[in-house]
């Protein structure tokens, strides 16, 4: 049997599982099947962690290393965007050194006929790794596209100014890191089409995020009148910038229409800016005891995303559970839909409040529109679709 090297940020056994940490373990189930899987992964937590059963999985544990607090001044983030020595690629590199120590260690005693390594954010353990063996990088987020959208998405001169400095650092960084890429994973056309201007000469391999639609049961008996929800871990900062967005700019339009509506921040680690914004029917939960649950409640998802990249989890768990789901086009990038069908992309802040609104007051569009979203997610996304792409890549590339 096959030896692969699996290396990834993402403990895939510690719960809850993250959108990024799902991932992984549908993965590891996958390669578990055709190849002996070493899985090096950082433990975040003391046990108990999940002790489910993975054949032909080994696991190797590294405690997450430290790193120093940002400092957040002007004066600072001044120095940092001159300099170029931006706080992300410390963490890189920190994050890259804790777990490339384990990898020499494995190297040094045993063969690996593939090299797994998961996202961008620990890519420069490949210089930890044999270099005689063929390598995968997946990548979670192609990081110059999603500075690319941040920057674009920008009004202030200032801080559009700042923002495109560091999309600037950003592309140089992960053009280097693209050198040395044999073979790429990418989640969307959009980031294939960024990878193929960083590296021409690295293979380029468009893969979907993936969901396991059988543990996402429609409960439409559940669903709140005029309930708006958004989901995502609060503290990542497209997110927080979304849901403040909509609250300050979105929310009131709707009320102008709806005045019963409420809005429900549903994610881990809010900050204290949208902490502030709770009350008057606006709700911020943090982390809670089941995703399902809150997203079965709502009338309409809302996803009211101006910066990102890569794919939303969030979108195809709403998909799953048959819900109606207003987006900007950032906060749907990379998944096919057919808009006004499966989805509704609003393009302005008076588009977003008439799309939800139309939703609000006319219930049945929105369960066909859900009905939609989930043959859709059935059909391009669930776990078997794209769990049999991985396969035959790996397949490939061990040729087994």
């Amino acid at each position: 049997m096959k030896r692969v090297l699996f290396v990834t940020p993402y403990n895939p056994f510690t719960l809850p599982r993250g959108a990024a940490s799902q991932s992984v373990f549908y993965r590891l189930v996958n390669l578990s099947r055709i190849a002996e899987v070493h899985l090096v992964t950082f433990s975040f937590s003391a046990p108990p962690q999940e002790e489910t059963a993975l054949p032909n999985v080994f696991r190797y544990f590294v405690p997450y290393p430290p790193y120093g607090d940002e400092n957040h001044s002007l004066v600072a983030r001044m120095v940092r965007l001159i300099s170029g020595r931006l706080p992300l690629f410390s963490r890189i590199e920190v994050l890259s050194g804790a777990l490339g120590r384990k990898i020499r260690d494995l190297a040094a005693d045993k063969t690996f006929d593939l090299i797994h390594i998961d996202d961008v954010v620990i890519g420069p353990v490949a210089a930890h790794c044999p270099k005689d063996v063929k390598k995968i990088h997946f990548f979670h987020n192609v990081l110059t596209n999603q500075y690319r959208n941040i920057y674009r998405g920008r009004s202030n001169p200032r801080t559009r100014l700042a923002s495109y400095i560091e999309y600037l650092h950003i592309r140089r960084y992960e053009g280097k890191i693209f050198q040395d890429i044999e073979t790429a994973v990418v989640l969307t056309a959009d980031e294939a089409a960024v990878a193929e201007k960083l590296n021409p000469r690295s293979r380029i391999v468009e893969i979907p995020l993936e969901i396991d639609t059988q543990e996402y049961t429609p409960a439409p008996e559940k669903i709140e009148e005029n309930r708006l929800v958004m989901t995502g871990t609060m503290s990542y900062d497209p997110n927080h910038e979304g849901a403040v967005y909509f609250i300050k700019k979105i929310l009131p339009l709707i009320r102008l229409e709806v005045p019963a509506a409420t809005f429900w921040a549903v994610g881990m680690n809010p900050r204290p800016e949208l902490l502030a914004l709770k009350g008057d029917r606006v709700f911020i939960t943090g982390r809670v005891a089941d995703i399902k649950d809150e997203l079965n409640k709502a009338a309409v998802i809302v996803v009211p995303l101006l910066a990102g990249g890569g794919m939303r989890f969030k979108i195809l768990e709403a998909f799953a559970l048959a819900k109606a789901v207003v987006s900007t086009p950032v906060g749907a990038e990379g998944i096919r839909y057919k808009e006004g069908r499966d989805i509704l992309i609003a393009r302005s802040d008076e588009d977003f409040a008439r799309q939800v609104c139309g939703l609000l007051k006319n219930p049945d569009r929105a369960l066909s529109c859900g009905e939609n979203a989930r043959r859709l997610v059935r059909e391009k996304y669930d776990r078997a679709v794209v769990g049999r792409q991985w396969r035959h890549l790996y397949e490939e590339i061990l040729g087994s």
